[in-house]
């Protein structure tokens, strides 16, 4: 069932998405103080210059953080997956379950509630193992759910994993993040941050158009294949990407 035709509905969701993120930004703007003392230019620099050419020099001083460079490689593979999930969880449901807009809407509200839950549970995980074991034990619950959805023709079992899949997403994050502050040298920390936003934003565009590919092109292998109707190759072709 569509939740109405108006397009004030859409519109009034909008000014609530910005309601809930000038109340989420609040905190910060009034209690949040700076820690780091303000640093004056050099003669003759402005703050672009300056920043690129510390760039130059951390590219230069490559060497000095391999592990860094390799948890960005491997950051950049695994991110895939996860925006594979959180860009395609709604159509998933949609193609493969039959699923209608308010339900999908329950959907994803199942998905951020556990996400609030996982990203304050690895957050004690990460305290109590570190970083890497926190970050190895978030990959596998990943990949639980999506295994699980293989397999899966329920709507409940869809919204457990939902559950189970927004949980863990968090868990991946907030625990990539712990990492690159245990990687960054004193003083370059959004430096650090600034390569790790760039990795995720490549990321955003390969997976899903990875995803996308494989299930259109197994869409139409499922057609040519075998004697099924439309929406069973595509429903094949979603599972198999």
């Amino acid at each position: 069932m569509v939740i109405g035709d108006d397009p004030l509905i859409v519109r009034l969701a909008l000014v609530f998405t910005a309601v809930f993120f000038a109340a989420s930004a609040a905190p910060i703007f009034l209690w949040l103080r700076e820690r780091a003392e303000p640093q004056k230019l050099p003669v003759g620099e402005n703050y672009l210059t300056l920043a690129f050419k510390r760039l130059g020099h951390t590219f230069k001083a490559v060497r000095r953080f391999r592990e860094f460079v390799k948890f960005m490689i491997a950051f950049l593979i695994y991110n895939d997956g996860i925006l594979m999930v959180l860009d395609f969880g709604a159509i998933l449901g949609a193609v493969l379950y039959g699923m209608e807009q308010q339900e999908l809407i329950i959907f994803m509200i199942i998905v951020q509630v556990f996400s609030v839950v996982g990203a304050y549970v690895f957050g004690l995980v990460v305290d109590t193992f570190g970083g890497k074991r926190s970050l190895v034990v978030s990959l596998v619950l990943m990949i639980v759910p999506v295994v699980w959805l293989y397999f899966s023709y329920s709507r409940v079992e869809f919204y457990v994993i939902g559950a189970l899949a927004g949980f863990a997403l968090t868990g991946v994050q907030s625990v990539s993040r712990t990492m690159v502050g245990t990687f960054s040298p004193p003083g370059q920390s959004a430096e650090f941050y600034g390569f790790f936003a760039v990795t995720g934003r490549t990321s955003s565009f390969i997976g899903p158009t990875i995803f996308g590919l494989l299930a259109a092109e197994a869409t139409e292998w499922y057609m040519s294949t075998r004697q099924i109707t439309t929406l069973a190759a595509e429903q094949a072709g979603h599972r198999f990407a």
